[in-house]
């Protein structure tokens, strides 16, 4: 009779006492420890980066919109991460906070980005005309609405952006 008294090679798991799935009873580990994770961010734009942090139990699974990566500067548009390519709408894409390369506005006088400047763009750019602060009109980037800004959007009247 042989193997009657053979010695098991023991019972397979995870030893570690810190991981997610302990098993007390494992006297083998197997390399399938699961560790808890410190911190968890909410991803409101589904790009795969959080911004601000959440509480979750270091354990639990995390919820679809809960990421372990952070530092999304625009966690309301998908196509600004760190690391983004540029959009050409002169917005800081990648977070490293400037606008520059790919991300320049090429054709900053479409005011309303349907590709043309058109009567559209220069009636918006009228609308906000005098603005000082926090104007969406602003062309040549100085901060306010002014007749430099009127000037730039009638030079560029008629052409494809």
């Amino acid at each position: 009779m042989n193997d009657v008294c053979a010695i098991q090679d023991g019972i397979s798991g995870c030893t570690l006492l810190e991981a997610c799935n302990y098993n007390s009873e494992a006297t083998v580990d197997d390399g399938s420890c699961v560790f808890p994770y410190s911190e968890v961010y909410v991803d409101e734009d589904g790009d795969g980066i959080g911004g601000s942090m959440a509480v979750a139990d270091a354990c639990d699974p995390l919820p679809d919109n809960w990421v372990l990566l952070t530092g999304d500067c625009d966690d309301f548009d998908p196509s600004v991460f760190p690391g983004a390519p540029g959009t050409g709408q002169g917005i800081d894409n990648n977070c490293d906070g400037q606008v520059s390369g790919d991300e320049t506005d090429t054709c900053p006088q479409d005011l309303n980005d349907d590709g043309s400047i058109t009567v559209a763009d220069i009636l918006l750019i009228l609308g906000e005309f005098g603005c000082s602060s926090g104007c969406s009109s602003d062309v040549n980037g100085d901060g306010a609405v002014s007749v430099g800004d009127v000037l730039n959007v009638l030079s560029a009247f008629g052409q494809s952006c």
